[in-house]
């Protein structure tokens, strides 16, 4: 697949994710692992909007950078229920055969 197809895989695996389309990330084995805590993040915040920042493709790997506005729609890691924030995160997938089979993901809250 192409560096753009791939881009467009996990792109729309993001839009799933903040639409709460999570039956998606089954068709993902990479995702696997991810769903549970995929599931509690749903669960206890109401996504505002998403912006991918930055997305870079080299060969099967894909490295996306994008911020998450949210309300915590109740006490989730420490924060509050009511709270805003700004969270960044910086995702690396590896895509085979047009499914993400590798994922590692850093989260970072910015305010």
């Amino acid at each position: 697949m192409s560096a753009e197809q791939n881009k467009a895989i996990v792109r729309q695996m993001l839009e799933d994710v903040h639409n709460g389309n999570l039956d998606t990330l089954n068709d993902h084995p990479g995702m696997q692992a991810f769903i549970p805590h995929v599931r509690n993040m749903v669960n206890s915040v109401e996504f505002l909007d998403q912006d991918i920042v930055q997305q870079l493709s080299d060969g099967d790997s894909v490295v996306t950078r994008y911020l998450r506005h949210v309300i915590f729609k109740q006490d989730f890691m420490g924060t509050p229920a009511g709270s805003k924030a700004h969270i960044e995160t910086i995702m690396i997938h590896k895509i085979q055969d047009g499914k993400i089979v590798e994922q590692y993901t850093q989260f970072g809250r910015i305010g």
